[in-house]
């Protein structure tokens, strides 16, 4: 799973990353007067920024909770629900309940410098999980396809897609999932309100293989 995110911030013109043309520079600029230009974790349940089609065609910003919250669902009681479906599994997207509607009809994209993973094999002293962050090599965005939904009572939330892990990841972080990354080429076809199936969206639903990353430990 993804435990956290940095969501992006930055300046895509000057970011060490120029491929990244797909960061539209008023995203940059409502993202910054949301929430400032300093990059912080977030954790599930909190709020996060993605990005959606809107009703025009265009790309729309959005702040959800970090954790999906679908209506018309007896196992969402309350928003801290939120906190147990943060990742959707992409080889059960379309069969899970919590996902199947948004992943028809509600897919997102979260910009993100880094996100964090938890090694499932490696340890600090005390027996405490190490923690890792993930991020591209050379800098700059990454694009972690998402879901989002709408409640009635508490608003919007999104969860991150998941593939197995990246390999980098696995064999530096000793995780065993990752983010569904998109290359930016994907991403207007990851938004295409006109892919509502299944044999539509699976193309996208493959680990990332385009590239170095930075895996390094971080202290508690």
């Amino acid at each position: 799973m993804c435990f956290g995110s940095q969501p992006y911030t930055g300046d895509p013109e000057n970011d060490p990353n120029k491929g990244m043309r797909f960061v539209d520079p008023a995203y940059i600029a409502w993202l910054q007067a949301h929430f400032g230009t300093r990059e912080s974790l977030v954790y599930p349940n909190g709020k996060l920024p993605f990005i959606r089609r809107g009703p025009t065609g265009g790309r729309e910003y959005a702040v959800g909770n970090f954790g999906l919250l679908p209506p018309d669902k007896s196992w969402i009681r309350k928003p801290a629900d939120g906190r147990k479906y943060y990742n959707a599994r992409a080889e059960t997207l379309f069969e899970k309940p919590t996902y199947r509607e948004a992943a028809r009809f509600r897919r997102a994209i979260v910009l993100v410098r880094a996100f964090y993973e938890y090694s499932e094999a490696d340890q600090e002293p005390g027996g405490k999980a190490r923690l890792y962050e993930i991020s591209r090599d050379e800098g700059g965005p990454i694009p972690i396809a998402s879901v989002w939904e709408r409640h009635p009572q508490w608003g919007l939330s999104v969860s991150f897609v998941t593939t197995e892990a990246i390999r980098q990841v696995f064999e530096e972080a000793h995780h065993v999932r990752s983010p569904l990354i998109l290359e930016s080429e994907q991403i207007d076809g990851w938004l295409d309100p006109d892919r509502t199936d299944a044999a539509a969206i699976q193309p996208f639903l493959k680990p990332w293989a385009g590239g170095k990353l930075r895996v390094r430990m971080k202290a508690r």
